[in-house]
C-alpha cells in the first residue's frame, strides 16, 4: 500500500497557492500584500523596463523632431519655445532614460517618470502661454498635453493612481494657462474654444484613465496566474521527486524480486527438463510395455490365422453335412435309389475343395492386411510419442537458450550453434510466402560458393535477429516505393561469395540486397547508430501490420559484431540497398566437407543423360520459389518437370492414364494438407510403384524410418545437397529400369 503523506515542500507549496487572492478592484488601488506586491513590482520592473525605454527614447525623439514645425507654428515666438523644448524638456526626458541604465531606478521609476511626464505637460502648457492670439500655437498647442496624458496612461508604466494624479495636474495646468494667461474667459468669441479644448483634454484624461486601469489589471492578473502556475508546478516536482523516491524504492525491491524470479526460472527450467526426461524413461517404458503387447497381438495374429481356416472348415462342415442330411433325407422321401457311400465322398471332397480355395486365395490376403494395419498404426503410436518429447524437449532447450543468452551466458545446446544460411532463407520463405506472392516480390538466394554457408551464431539469432530484420526492412521498402503495388520486378535476394583477406585467412562476404529506393548516402554511416529506416507502409505482411519504426540496425551491427564480423552498407540510392556482411569462415567437425558442384559431377557421369532421358519428375511444393528451384536441379540433370501446388493437381497428374511421372518428389507440408496422405493413399495402389522422394523442411522429415514404413524411397532435409539429390534420383531410376 503506498504511503500519501504529504511532504513539507508540498504542504507550503499547496499554503502558497491558496494564499493566492482573487484579483478585485482595491488591489488596483491599494495593492496586494506587502511579500506578494513586492515580487509583483519585481517582476512588472523587469517586464515593462524594454517598454519605458522605448517609450523614452520616442517621446524625446518626437518632441525634438517637433521642434521644425515651431518656425510656422509660433513664429514670433519660436525661440522661446525652443528654449522650453530643447532646455527643459528634452533633457528631462533624456535623464530619466539615463538613470533607466542603473539600479537605482528600480527605486524611483514611479517618481522619475511620473516628473518627467510632469516637466513635459508643464512645458508644452507654458509654450502655449507664451503664444500669441495671431500665432496658431495659441489655439492649438494644448492637443501636445493630450499626448503627454496618452503615454502617462498606456506607454510608460506609471501605475494607475499615480497616472491619474499626473493626468489631473496636466488638465488644471492647462485651465490654469487658458484662464490666466490667455485670457479665454474674458472674450465671448474664445469661450466655445475654451470649452472645446477642454472637452478633448478631460475625455483624454478619463479614456487614458480607464485604459490604465485594464492594463494594470490585465498586468496583475497575469502575474498571479504565472505564479499559481509556478506554485502548481514546483508542486507536482516535489510530488514527482516524492514518487520517484518511492519509484526507486519499489525499483529495488522489484530487481530483488526479478533476481529471485531468475533463480526459481533457472530451477524451474531444471526442473521441467528433468522431468521431461523422466517423463520421456517412463514413457520408454511403457513404449516397451507397447512392444511386448504388439508382439502378443502379433501372436495373436498368427494364431487368428490358424483359427480362421479352422473356423471356417467348420462353418462350412456345418453347412455341408446340414445341406448332406437335407439332401438325402429328400431322395429317400423320394424313393430314389442312390449309392449313400458315394454320395458322402462327393460331399466330402466338395469341403475340401471349398475349404482349400478359401484359404489359398483369401488367407494371406487377410493375414498380410491385419499384419500391416496392425504393424503401421503400432509403429505410428510409438513415433509419434517419441515426437512429443523430442519436440517438448526441444522447446525447454530453447527457452533456456534465449533466457541464458539473454543474460550473458554462454550455450552449450549444440542444436542451437552452427546455423546454416540457406536453411534461414527458407524458414523465412515459408513464412512470408503468401505476402511475396501477393506484392510480386521475389526472394532469393545464391550461393557462389561450393561450401555449406554455416556461421557461429545460435540459429534464433541469425534468424530473427539478423536476416529477419534485415528482410522486414527491404520489404517495407519495396512496399513504400510502390504503395499501389503496380511494380512486377521487386526483389530481395541474399548472394554470398568466398574471399581471402592479406594472411590468406577465409571468409564470407554476404549480400543482402533489394532494388528498392535505397539508403540515401548522408545517412550510410548513422544508419547503424540508432537512425530508424521508419517507413511508412499501408499494408501489413504478419498479420499485425508492419513495425510502425525501423528495426535496430544497431542491434543488427552489434549482433554481427558479435560473431566477429562487419556490416556496412554499399546501395546506390536509387537503385537499391545492399547490406554488406563479412564474417570468417566457420567450420565445425560435425559439418562434412562440401561436395563437388552439380555442374562437375555431370562432366564426369556423361552417361546420366541416357539414363534420365524422357523420365519424368513431378514436384509437389506449395512454395513457388521452392518449385523452381528443384526444377532447375533436376532439369539441368536431363529429367522433363511436372509441378503441382497441392494434392489435388498432384493427383489429376499421377493417375494421368498416358501421362504418369516416373519420380516423386514431395514436401512434406502442402497448406491444409500432409505429405503422408498421399504416401497413404498410394499404398496398395498400382500408381504406389512409383518412387517417392520427399524433400521437405519440416520437422517430420528427420523421421525417416517413419517415413519409409509409408513407401517413401528417399528423404531429405531442406535445404537439399543438389548433389545427393540427383544421385538419389539416378539411382532410384537406374533400380526401376532393372525391375521393368
Amino acid at each position: 500500500m503506498k504511503n500519501n503523506q504529504k511532504t513539507e515542500k508540498q504542504i507550503y507549496y499547496e499554503k502558497k497557492i491558496s494564499d493566492l487572492p482573487q484579483l478585485h478592484f482595491r488591489h488596483i488601488i491599494s495593492k496586494f500584500n506587502k511579500e506578494l506586491e513586492s515580487e509583483f513590482f519585481n517582476d512588472y520592473y523587469v517586464s515593462s523596463l524594454g517598454v519605458i525605454r522605448v517609450a523614452l527614447l520616442l517621446s524625446v525623439i518626437l518632441v525634438a523632431v517637433f521642434g521644425i514645425l515651431d518656425i510656422w507654428i509660433v513664429p514670433i515666438n519660436k525661440h522661446n519655445v525652443w528654449f522650453i523644448r530643447y532646455a527643459f524638456i528634452c533633457p528631462a526626458i533624456i535623464l530619466c532614460l539615463f538613470l533607466s541604465l542603473f539600479n537605482l531606478f528600480k527605486k524611483i521609476m514611479q517618481l522619475s517618470l511620473s516628473i518627467s511626464a510632469l516637466i513635459a505637460g508643464f512645458g508644452i502648457a507654458a509654450m502655449v502661454a507664451i503664444t500669441q492670439e495671431s500665432e496658431q500655437g495659441f489655439y492649438l498647442y494644448y492637443v501636445g498635453i493630450i499626448l503627454v496624458i496618452i503615454a502617462v496612461y498606456t506607454l510608460l508604466r506609471i501605475r494607475i493612481m499615480y497616472a491619474s494624479i499626473v493626468g489631473l495636474i496636466l488638465v488644471l495646468a492647462y485651465e490654469f494657462v487658458a484662464i490666466f494667461f490667455n485670457n479665454m474667459l474674458s472674450f465671448p468669441e474664445r469661450i466655445p474654444i475654451f470649452l472645446n479644448n477642454n472637452f478633448f483634454l478631460v475625455s483624454a484624461n478619463i479614456m487614458g484613465m480607464i485604459a490604465g486601469y485594464f492594463i494594470e489589471f490585465y498586468i496583475r492578473q497575469t502575474f498571479l496566474l504565472r505564479k499559481r502556475i509556478q506554485y502548481e508546478e514546483e508542486l507536482e516536482i516535489e510530488k514527482t521527486k516524492d514518487e520517484l523516491a518511492k519509484t526507486k524504492q519499489e525499483l529495488s525491491l522489484t530487481q530483488s524480486t526479478l533476481h529471485s524470479m531468475e533463480q526459481e526460472t533457472d530451477a524451474g527450467l531444471r526442473n521441467i527438463s528433468h522431468t521431461i526426461m523422466n517423463k520421456h524413461a517412463v514413457q520408454k517404458g511403457m513404449s516397451k510395455k507397447l512392444s511386448k503387447k504388439m508382439l502378443l497381438l502379433k501372436d495373436a495374429v498368427q494364431e487368428l490365422e490358424k483359427k480362421i481356416p479352422e473356423a471356417f472348415n467348420k462353418s462350412i462342415t456345418h453347412i455341408m453335412d446340414y445341406f448332406e442330411n437335407t439332401t438325402l433325407l429328400k431322395m429317400q422321401k423320394d424313393n430314389v435309389s442312390f449309392a449313400i457311400s458315394e454320395y458322402k465322398k462327393f460331399f466330402d471332397e466338395v469341403k475340401r475343395t471349398i475349404s482349400s480355395s478359401f484359404e489359398r486365395k483369401n488367407l494371406d490376403k487377410i493375414k498380410q492386411f491385419i499384419s500391416k494395419k496392425i504393424e503401421h498404426y503400432s509403429n505410428e503410436a510409438i513415433t509419434s510419442l517419441d515426437e512429443l518429447y523430442l519436440n517438448m524437449n526441444s522447446i525447454i532447450d530453447y527457452i533456456y537458450a534465449i533466457i541464458s543468452y539473454q543474460r550473458g551466458k554462454d550455450i552449450d545446446i549444440k542444436s542451437h550453434v552452427n546455423a546454416t544460411l540457406k536453411r534461414v532463407y527458407y524458414n523465412i520463405l515459408d513464412t512470408y510466402e503468401k505476402e511475396l506472392d501477393a506484392y510480386h516480390i521475389e526472394f532469393g538466394y545464391e550461393n557462389h560458393t561450393d561450401e555449406v554457408v554455416v556461421l557461429p551464431v545460435y540459429d534464433f539469432i541469425l534468424e530473427e535477429d539478423i536476416i529477419r530484420n534485415l528482410f522486414l526492412n527491404s520489404f517495407r521498402a519495396l512496399l513504400e516505393s510502390d504503395h499501389d503495388n503496380i511494380r512486377k520486378d521487386k526483389k530481395i535476394w541474399i548472394e554470398v561469395y568466398s574471399e581471402k583477406d592479406k594472411d590468406n585467412s577465409e571468409f564470407f562476404v554476404i549480400h543482402f540486397k533489394d532494388n528498392g529506393p535505397g539508403i540515401p548516402e548522408e545517412k550510410k554511416l548513422a544508419v547503424f547508430e540508432g537512425y530508424s529506416t521508419k517507413r511508412t507502409a499501408r499494408k501489413s505482411i504478419d498479420g499485425q501490420g508492419l513495425m510502425e519504426h525501423g528495426v535496430g540496425l544497431s542491434t543488427i551491427k552489434k549482433r554481427i559484431e558479435e560473431m566477429g564480423g562487419t556490416i556496412a552498407e554499399q546501395g546506390i540510392t536509387g537503385e537499391g540497398a545492399d547490406f554488406v556482411i563479412r564474417i570468417n569462415k566457420y567450420v565445425h567437425e560435425l559439418i562434412k566437407a562440401a561436395p563437388k558442384p552439380l555442374s562437375s559431377y555431370l562432366k564426369q557421369e556423361p552417361e546420366t543423360e541416357l539414363l534420365l532421358k524422357n523420365k519424368r519428375a513431378l514436384i509437389i511444393d506449395d512454395t513457388q520459389s521452392i518449385r523452381e528451384e528443384l526444377g532447375l536441379i533436376l532439369k539441368s540433370a536431363g529429367l522433363t518437370v511436372l509441378f503441382a501446388s497441392n494434392l489435388s493437381e498432384a493427383r489429376d497428374k499421377i493417375y494421368h492414364e498416358y501421362d504418369k511421372p516416373d519420380i516423386i518428389i514431395l514436401d512434406l507440408d502442402l497448406g491444409i494438407n500432409k505429405g503422408e496422405e498421399l504416401l497413404f493413399e498410394l499404398m496398395g495402389k498400382k500408381e504406389g510403384e512409383i518412387p517417392v522422394v520427399v524433400v521437405s523442411g519440416s520437422d517430420r522429415a528427420y523421421y525417416e524410418d517413419k517415413l519409409k514404413s509409408l513407401n517413401a524411397t528417399a528423404v531429405f532435409q531442406k535445404p537439399v545437397n543438389e548433389e545427393e539429390l540427383i544421385k538419389s534420383v539416378q539411382t532410384i531410376l537406374a533400380t526401376q529400369n532393372k525391375q521393368n
